[in-house]
C-alpha cells in the first residue's frame, strides 16, 4: 500500500515552505531559526489576522479516507492581541479553533474526509482585536497531513531476508537489524497462517539455525503515529519491545512471554504531547509481526495534568504576570519586589474598584471536568471601604463572592466547569460605599491557582524506569526523587502477579525495587505538580515499619508519622492540610519492598 503524508518542517534550505503559498494575511512570515531548529513566524507584522495565512493543494488523498492535520503552535510575546487557529477544506471551516495562548509548543489537530483525490486546504488566524498591540503574535511548526488510521499486512511483499548491517524498507516502516551474529536473518516471509494474527507475508525476527542468541531489530515508522498496535507470534521464549519518540526518548518498554501465550496482541497508545517513531525488539526465537494499524488519534483518556500558578515572583525571561492582563480597574496595580514573597497590590488608586482587576485565556482545559480556583488575599491598610472578590468566567460569574475583611492572609476558593478547551477568566472587584473620603482598593493577592479540583494517578501508560539515589523520575503528575544515602532501586514498575484490586494494579511506584537488599532506609520525596489539600494513597505489601510526612509549597512540615503494618500489609494513607495550607511534597521512608498506587489529590 501507498502511505500518504505530507510533512513541513520548514527545515530545507531549498524548499521550506514544501508548497505551502502567502496568502493575505501570511506575506510577512519568514522562516526563523534558533537551536531547536526552524519555524514559521511574522516579522514587522502591523495590524491584526483577520483571515488566510497559507494555502495548499494536498494532492494524492483517497477519497473517503479520513485525516488528521496538526501543526505545532506557540506564543512569541505577550501581545494583548491573541490569536486563534483554524483550517478550511476548499474553504469550508474545518470544526475547531485553537487559541494559542502558552509560550510553549503545543500540538493543534483538526480532522476531515476527504471527497476527491485533490483538496485545497488554508491555515486561517483570528487575532482578538486590542488597542496598542499589533497581532501575529506566535509561530508555527510541523504542519502534518496523514491518515487518521492506516494500516500493513505486508500482502504483496516478496519473501526477503536481511542480516547485520543491512536494513529493509517497506512502505509504512523500515527494518533494520541492530545486534546479533551473522548468520541471524531478518525481514519478510510467509509461513503458516494463524488466522487473524499471522497470515500471508509477516515480519520474522530471529531466522537463524542457531537458536541461543538474542536479536534486536530496529523498526522505523514511516511517519510517527500516536498509537500502535500489532500481532506478535512467538512459540518459544521471551522479547522484549522498547519504543522511542522522534527525539529517541525512551516512552516505554515491555516484556512478552511464550509461557502466558504464543500469540500477543501488542496494543501501546503514546503519552499526550508524543508519539511513537520507532521500537526496538529484543528476541531469542523466531517469531512473527504481523496486522500493524496506525493511528493519529490523540490519548483522550489521559489529558495532561493541567496546572496554572501565579506566584507573581520574578525570573529570568518570564512574565511575572504569567499572562494575567490589567483590566480597566487594575491599572493601578504593581508588584512588590522588596519582599521574600511577592505579592499583587495597588499603588496610588483613587475610587472605587467597581469591574475587572485582571483578565487571562487559560487553554489547555479539559471539557467537562470540575477546576478549583484559588487565590490567597488580605487586607493592605484599614480603609472603611471593604472589597468584594469574584471571578467571571466568559463573562458569566463563577459560584462565590468573598469580602476580603482579614489583614492576615487567607486562601479563597471557587470551582467551575469547563465546557471547551479554552475560557476566558476575569477577577472582578467591588468596593462598598464605606466612607467616602476613603480610597477603595484595600487588599493584596497572590498565589493564583488553576488546576482539576480532583486528579489521580495510577502509573498506568507511564515510563517505566528504576532511579539510583540521588536521580529524580519525571511523571505527569509529579516528580518522584530518591534522596541521596538512601540504599537500592525505586521507580515504576509494572506488575502482573500480586495485585491487590482497588489498591495496586498495574502500574506503581516501587520502593526497594527487586533484587534490591532491603531494610536499608530508603528515602524518598514525592513532589507533586499541584498543590492540593487533600492527599490519598494506597501503601501495599507494607510489613515493616514506616515513614510519611507532608510539606507545604514552601518546605514547612505539616505533618510528620509513623506507619505501622496493617494485618494484610496494605494500609490507605490519608491526609487533609490545615486551613489555608497545601500539601505540595510527600515524604516517605521505607525498609523493605513495597508499592505506592491509586493517588487521589483534592482541591477544597
Amino acid at each position: 500500500m501507498e502511505l500518504y503524508y505530507d510533512h513541513t518542517s520548514f527545515e530545507s534550505s531549498d524548499a521550506p515552505w514544501n508548497g505551502w503559498e502567502k496568502q493575505q494575511y501570511g506575506q510577512t512570515l519568514v522562516v526563523t531559526c534558533d537551536a531547536a531548529g526552524c519555524f514559521a513566524a511574522f516579522s514587522n507584522f502591523r495590524g491584526s489576522l483577520q483571515g488566510e495565512v497559507l494555502g495548499k493543494t494536498l494532492s494524492g488523498l483517497t477519497p473517503t479516507h479520513e485525516y488528521r492535520v496538526s501543526l505545532r503552535a506557540r506564543r512569541n510575546r505577550q501581545s494583548e492581541q491573541t490569536p486563534a487557529l483554524s483550517f478550511a477544506l476548499d474553504g469550508v471551516p474545518l470544526e475547531h479553533s485553537h487559541t494559542v495562548i502558552e509560550p510553549y509548543w503545543r500540538t493543534l489537530c483538526w480532522y476531515f474526509r476527504a471527497t476527491a483525490p485533490s483538496h485545497r486546504l488554508t491555515l486561517i488566524a483570528h487575532d482578538q482585536p486590542s488597542d496598542g498591540d499589533d497581532g501575529a503574535d506566535f509561530s508555527f511548526d510541523d504542519i502534518w497531513i496523514r491518515p487518521l488510521v492506516s494500516s500493513e499486512n505486508f500482502d504483496g511483499q516478496p519473501n526477503q531476508l536481511i542480516g547485520p548491517g543491512q536494513s529493509l524498507q517497506l512502505p509504512t516502516l523500515t527494518i533494520t537489524p541492530t545486534s546479533g551474529p551473522a548468520d541471524i536473518r531478518t525481514g519478510i516471509v510467509t509461513t503458516r497462517p494463524i488466522p487473524g494474527m499471522r497470515e500471508g507475508p509477516a515480519i520474522v525476527l530471529q531466522r537463524s539455525p542457531s537458536q541461543q542468541v538474542r536479536q534486536r531489530v530496529r523498526l522505523d515508522l514511516g511517519v510517527p503515529c500516536e498509537s500502535l498496535k500489532f500481532f506478535w507470534t512467538m512459540p518459544y521464549g521471551v522479547g522484549d519491545i522498547k519504543y522511542f519518540n522522534a527525539q529517541d526518548q525512551l516512552l516505554k518498554s515491555k516484556t512478552y512471554s511464550s509461557g502466558h501465550a504464543t500469540a500477543h496482541e501488542v496494543d501501546y497508545h503514546a503519552p499526550v504531547e508524543n508519539n511513537i517513531a520507532w521500537l526496538e525488539l529484543n528476541s531469542g526465537f523466531e517469531s512473527y509481526l504481523d496486522f500493524f494499524t496506525f493511528s493519529q488519534v490523540p490519548r483522550q483518556d489521559r489529558p495532561p495534568l493541567f496546572v496554572d500558578h501565579s506566584d507573581f515572583e520574578p525570573r529570568p525571561q518570564s512574565d511575572p504576570w504569567n499572562g494575567w492582563r490589567k483590566g480597566s480597574n487594575g491599572q493601578a496595580l504593581v508588584l512588590t519586589d522588596d519582599q521574600p514573597d511577592n505579592f499583587a497590590r495597588f499603588e496610588n488608586f483613587h475610587g472605587n474598584l467597581l469591574g475587572v482587576v485582571l483578565g487571562k485565556y487559560i487553554q489547555r482545559l479539559v471539557p467537562g471536568t470540575d477546576y478549583s480556583l484559588s487565590m490567597r488575599v488580605r487586607r493592605a491598610g484599614q480603609s472603611s471601604k471593604t472589597p468584594t472578590l469574584s471571578f467571571d468566567l466568559d463573562h458569566t460569574p463563577v459560584e462565590g463572592s468573598f469580602a476580603v475583611t482579614d489583614s492576615q492572609w487567607h486562601r479563597l476558593f471557587w470551582r467551575f466547569t469547563a465546557t471547551q478547551e479554552t475560557h476566558r477568566l476575569e477577577l472582578i472587584a467591588r468596593d462598598d460605599t464605606g466612607n467616602g473620603n476613603d480610597q477603595g482598593a484595600d487588599f493584596c493577592f497572590d498565589d493564583i491557582r488553576i488546576q482539576p479540583a480532583v486528579a489521580f494517578e495510577t502509573f498506568d501508560d507511564v515510563e517505566l524506569k528504576l532511579i539510583e539515589a540521588g536521580q529524580t523520575l519525571t511523571l505527569p503528575t509529579l516528580c518522584f526523587t530518591l534522596l541521596p544515602g538512601s540504599g537500592g532501586n525505586a521507580g515504576t514498575i509494572e506488575r502482573t502477579s500480586n495485585e491487590v484490586p482497588g489498591m495496586m494494579e498495574g502500574g506503581a511506584l516501587v520502593l526497594y525495587a527487586p533484587g534490591a537488599p532491603d531494610r536499608t532506609p530508603q528515602r524518598v520525596h514525592i513532589d507533586l505538580l499541584g498543590s492540593y489539600s487533600g492527599i490519598r494513597f494506597a501503601w501495599t505489601w507494607h510489613d515493616l515499619p514506616g515513614y510519611v510526612a507532608f510539606y507545604d509549597q514552601h518546605g514547612v512540615l505539616l505533618e510528620e508519622r509513623e506507619t505501622v503494618p496493617a494485618e494484610d500489609k496494605h494500609l490507605w494513607v490519608e491526609y487533609r492540610a490545615p486551613a489555608n495550607r497545601l500539601v505540595s511534597r510527600i515524604e516517605v521512608h521505607a525498609r523493605k519492598q513495597s508499592l505506592l498506587d491509586f493517588f487521589t489529590f483534592t482541591s477544597e
